[in-house]
C-alpha cells in the first residue's frame, strides 16, 4: 500500500492502483477483517484522512489534478457529487478536516 490512516473504528490503506481498502479496527484481534474495497481513483493513493468522528474518509492521489474522493464510512459509499466537474482543484498534497467537519481543506 502507499497510504495508511488509522482511527479508533477503522484502518484504511491505499494502493498504487487507486484502491482504498477499509478494515474494522479490532484491537482485540490479531487479524484484520476487510469491510470494503473502494476503487474510485485510478492512480496511486497518496493521502488518506479520517474526520474526527470517523464518519468521513478522504482519499486522494497526487498523481492527477483534482483526484480526491470523500467516503461516508457508516454506509461505505463514495460521494460522487464531489468534486463536481467544475470544481477547480489542483494536485492534492494535504487533507484535513475542520474540528467539527464543517469544512475539508486540500
Amino acid at each position: 500500500s502507499t497510504s495508511l490512516a488509522v482511527s479508533t473504528d477503522y484502518i484504511a490503506t491505499g494502493s498504487r492502483s487507486g484502491v482504498v481498502n477499509v478494515y474494522k479496527n479490532n484491537l482485540t484481534s490479531d487479524s484484520l477483517d476487510r469491510v470494503k474495497s473502494l476503487g474510485n481513483l485510478t492512480t496511486s493513493i497518496s493521502l488518506l484522512k479520517f474526520n474526527w468522528n470517523n464518519e468521513l474518509l478522504a482519499s486522494s492521489s497526487s498523481d492527477q489534478s483534482g483526484a480526491v474522493r470523500l467516503i461516508h464510512l457508516p454506509s461505505l459509499h463514495t460521494y460522487f457529487n464531489f468534486p463536481t466537474p467544475t470544481t477547480r482543484l489542483g494536485v492534492i498534497n494535504c487533507i484535513d478536516f475542520s474540528p467539527n467537519s464543517g469544512y475539508v481543506c486540500f
